[in-house]
Formats: structure tokens, sequence, C-alpha cells
């Protein structure tokens, strides 16, 4: 199906199908704070509480809307999305300020992080603890933190092979963002320190403990982390 346009908390998205039972919605290009758009738009249909819709999942410039094709049809979803009211801006979102401990002499990409960025170890540290982040989106695995807000000049490539398994808690660089492993997993982030928190528990419901939209602030700890090797 051609994309087309749906309007929704105030703003005319693209809108694509994904297979029978997902669409996604698209910020127009030029749209500014767009984190702040997905967000507020994610915390609007969390409270129109629609059954049929079954997940949400937001990214740095679009949703994903997964809905029960059992209980409804697109023209139907549409239909209830459009009718949904456009105040969401005004509506305090409540989202919970994390602070998070990481231990930066666990970090196992510091060569090329320094070179990477012309920066001493001690510059990057200061660097990494002074902002704080925003929770921009979650996956690659369950549990891992995309986390925005990273100070540019700390911004170097993946690896080119990535490692087959990290350890959990790995606080890691990415291009321009910073971002935690919750799990033990593969991964080709640069690694500059471990946290001995875990932000994914399975058996929990939720079991993500960082939310989207929420602010994470880190602080520098010492000594060895416990956890998967």
């Amino acid at each position: 199906m051609k994309s087309t346009f749906l309007l929704l908390n105030n703003i005319e998205w693209s809108l694509s199908i994904l297979g029978e039972s997902a669409i996604l919605l698209t910020l127009p290009t030029l749209l500014p704070h767009k984190l702040d758009k997905i967000h507020s738009t994610v915390f609007l249909l969390e409270r129109a509480n629609i059954p049929t819709i079954r997940e949400v999942v937001p990214a740095y410039e679009s949703l994903a809307i997964f809905f029960d094709v059992f209980q409804t049809n697109l023209s139907q979803l549409l239909k209830k999305l459009q009718e949904l009211p456009p105040q969401i801006q005004q509506i305090n979102m409540n989202k919970t300020m994390h602070k998070i401990p990481i231990a930066y002499d666990l970090g196992l990409d510091w060569e090329f992080v320094e070179r990477a960025t012309n920066l001493s170890k001690t510059e990057i540290i200061q660097k990494h603890l002074a902002p704080t982040y925003q929770v921009a989106m979650m996956g690659f695995i369950p549990g891992f933190v995309y986390l925005s807000g990273l100070d540019s000049t700390l911004s170097c490539p993946r690896k080119e092979n990535p490692r087959t398994k990290l350890p959990k808690g790995s606080v890691g660089i990415g291009g321009n963002q910073t971002g935690i492993y919750s799990l033990s997993s593969p991964g080709g982030w640069q690694i500059i320190g471990q946290t001995p928190h875990s932000f994914f528990k399975e058996n929990a419901t939720p079991p993500n403990i960082l939310n989207v939209g929420d602010s994470v602030k880190f602080y520098e700890i010492e000594g060895r982390v416990t956890g998967d090797e």
C-alpha cells in the first residue's frame, strides 16, 4: 500500500503498512523536538487504552502500532486513532528520573574511544557524566536502552567486528548515542564502563525498569561489577 497520512496528536504523520497487523507512523522530516512528539503520542495511546492495540513501539523518528487483526481491521483502527483528542502535549507525562552507577574502569574500548575522540579518558568520563539523558527507545534486544543527549564530541563509530558476547550492564557509545546492555549479548558499541544494575526483569510486568521518556543521570563508582561475563 502506498504511504498516506494520518492526523494524530495534532501532527500529520506519514502512514505506512507493516504487514497485516501493524502500521508505521513517521514524523515530518523538518519537525523540531521529534522525540518529545513521539513520546507524548505514545503516552496518548497508552492513556487511550484501545483494547485492539497490542503494542506501541517508539523509535527516533517514528512509531509502530501493532493491532489484533481478529478484533479490528485497518479502517476501524485508523478511525479510532483519528477520534483521539489532540490535547496530549498539555498532559504531564510523569516520567521518572533514574540515577545509575557506572564503573568506568571496566570499559573495554578505552584505547579506541580516546583515539576516536582525541580526548583523554578523564575528559571522556567528565563529558559522559555531565548530561541528563533521555530514554529515546528500547531494543535491539530485550531491555537495551538507547539514550539521547550524548555530548557530540564523544561520538565514535561502532565496531567493525562486533563482540560475540558482552557482560550485562555494559555501557557503550555507538555513533552519537550512549546505551546500556541490560542482558549479556553480542554487541558492536564501544564499551566505556559497566553498571551493576539490571533494567530488564523477564518475570516482571512490565519487564522494563526504564521506560521511553524517562531521564537518566550517571554517577561514577569504582570496583568490580558482578554479572554475566
